[in-house]
């Protein structure tokens, strides 16, 4: 926060997210030395992912039976980790990061001393997750949390000076385009239709909510299951409810280490109120709502992370013997190693993947795409251009799974211009840079034009499937779902990133190979980028060649399957899941 910016140095920024690019003038006049981050070491990474899975797992335990207490209730480890474990999980990856930054920060340089802001608004009262994410990412938040550990950890002597209120105050980062109105006369269609289904639903109906399939497919799938197909949603009346007594405990424990304990004492000051004030209410928001009492299944791709009062729904539904089946939601899962993954493992029933399954694991179901695709069926358009489709990140780190965060944003970019700076001029000329939707303060325009202030942009607010037509090659730049949406189009397509930070799984590794043998991975932003010059004039050609042809089939069998009659197949995967014993039965 600049108001904590003294007008000479010599000053440590704990990190780049201190220095917003829009603000460069101001932090290039500032004596300043940004301290490396902690996560730039890729084996420390994956060493801290371990010991925070300890940390997750020994604090869920004692905070389950501290909010059983609490709210008088005795619900199960298992419930408390589908309600809590996402918030959780992230919780203890953030207060770790933050802390690990002021305990580098200390070791490595003579600071003497800080300025804390008295006042700023906003930091505790939290209604639920999904806000608590938002939140976490502002700069206001994170002052509050660094100032408690900087304040109980360290001797730094402590300026205090009153918040000044200014235009920066977590300035809401969602770009979303307004509905088209052909869009919203549909979603009221269906909305319309919903109210009068919803009469005719039975209660032991499978619920199928925010699955990630498109919603014709959805209401196909419910067709088949022999119920009334319906698009279940609801309405959240909550409000911040800030409640002392109710935070009025702690999650001591003599035997944690420093940092685990640091993690205990904010849980009570920063848990979201949809699991304290808000929690009775939270809990029967679904059921008064009309939803089923008795479902025999339960299926989402996404709810199960940031919707509160639907987890607590399910939750308890999964107590009483509902089955509970989780959609793979993003391409990375099944190739990287990620905790989100390793959650929703741990708490389903059944998982339905888009192609991979593990030997041991029968709860894994390989079924399909579930963001489905249409494969384009005409030739290779070599009159087309490239699109370089790119990634921002929020500014402070949210999870300790691969990302770019801290410094890493920054080289990642670098990466980005060294691949345009590498192709031949007329391909530049042909080049359009899809920029990520959610900015997060990177100025992604502005740093583009400052390199190339003829770049030519995409502003990545329509579909990427939209932004294809009529292109000739995709160059995705990070591990996620764009370029198995390019692959399954059968739009030529290249990948590039750096692996030292993929923390590919063994299996994943392999089919990458695949690959790269094909010419479509590369390691390096150079290599992509002599390749696309090599097979520029015909890409198409390359493309149906044998060998391409035959990569692509076997890494899209595995992570971006596409089979025959979707609908039929992910019914059948339903089914087989009701039918199962599973785990937990």
């Amino acid at each position: 926060m600049e108001q904590t910016w003294p007008e000479k140095g010599p000053v440590i920024f704990l990190g780049e997210w201190c220095r917003l690019y829009s603000r460069r003038e101001r932090w290039l006049d500032i004596d300043h030395e940004v301290a490396p981050y902690h996560w730039n070491d890729p084996e420390k990474l994956r060493e801290d992912q371990e010991h925070l899975s300890e940390i997750y797992e020994e604090t869920l335990l004692d905070l389950a039976e501290c909010l059983n207490g609490i709210h008088g209730t005795t619900h199960s480890l298992r419930y408390w980790r589908i309600v809590l474990g996402p918030w959780l999980r992230r919780f203890v990856d953030i207060i770790f990061d933050r802390w690990m930054s002021i305990v580098r920060v200390t070791t490595q340089y003579e600071i003497d001393n800080t300025i804390c802001l008295l006042g700023v608004p906003g930091t505790t009262d939290v209604p639920d997750t999904q806000q608590f994410l938002t939140i976490a990412n502002s700069d206001e938040w994170n002052h509050a949390v660094y100032n408690r550990i900087i304040e109980s950890q360290t001797s730094i002597n402590i300026e205090r000076v009153e918040w000044k209120p200014s235009e920066a105050l977590t300035a809401p980062y969602s770009q979303k385009p307004s509905l088209p109105l052909r869009d919203k006369i549909i979603s009221s269609i269906i909305s319309n239709y919903s109210s009068v289904a919803r009469r005719f639903i039975r209660d032991t109906d499978a619920v199928l909510y925010r699955t990630y399939t498109p919603r014709r497919y959805e209401l196909a799938i419910q067709a088949k299951l022999w119920q009334v197909p319906i698009l279940h949603d609801y309405r959240s009346p909550l409000s911040r409810q800030h409640e002392t007594k109710l935070r009025d405990w702690s999650l001591t424990d003599n035997t944690a280490s420093t940092v685990s304990q640091v993690i205990r004492d904010m849980v009570p000051v920063y848990l979201p109120q949809s699991f304290l004030e808000h929690f009775e209410v939270s809990s029967d928001l679904l059921s008064k709502q009309g939803w089923p009492d008795r479902p025999k299944l339960i299926w989402t791709s996404n709810a199960h992370q940031n919707d509160d009062p639907f987890k607590m729904w399910s939750a308890a539904k999964i107590e009483q013997g509902t089955k509970f089946v989780i959609g793979q939601h993003g391409g990375r899962l099944g190739i990287q190693k990620s905790n989100l993954l390793d959650h929703e493992l741990s708490v389903c029933d059944g998982y339905l993947s888009w192609g991979w399954g593990e030997e041991n694991d029968r709860t894994i179901y390989p079924t399909a795409m579930l963001k489905m695709v249409t494969p384009r069926g005409k030739p290779v358009d070599n009159q087309g251009g490239l699109t370089l489709v790119t990634l921002t990140v929020p500014r402070y780190a949210l999870t300790s799974d691969p990302q770019l965060g801290g410094q890493r944003w920054s080289d990642y970019f670098d990466q980005l211009c060294e691949f345009v700076q590498e192709l031949p001029s007329a391909i530049c000329e042909q080049t359009k840079i899809r920029l990520y939707p959610t900015d997060y303060d990177s100025n992604q325009r502005s740093r583009w034009l400052d390199r190339f202030r003829d770049a030519q942009f995409d502003s990545g607010l329509q579909t990427l499937d939209k932004s294809m037509v009529g292109q000739r090659i995709v160059v995705s730049t990070y591990c996620s779902t764009t370029y198995l949406e390019s692959i399954a189009a059968n739009i030529p397509t290249i990948v590039f990133w750096d692996p030292s930070y993929s923390n590919l799984l063994p299996l994943a590794r392999s089919y990458i190979d695949v690959l790269e043998n094909a010419g479509m991975f590369h390691n390096s932003a150079r290599s992509a980028a002599e390749f696309v010059a090599m097979i520029w004039d015909d890409v198409g050609t390359w493309w149906e060649s044998a060998d391409v042809v035959m990569a692509r089939r076997t890494f899209s069998s595995q992570y971006c399957h596409m089979p025959k009659g979707v609908s039929s197949v992910v019914k059948e995967a339903l089914r087989s899941v009701v039918d199962s014993p599973g785990e937990y039965s």
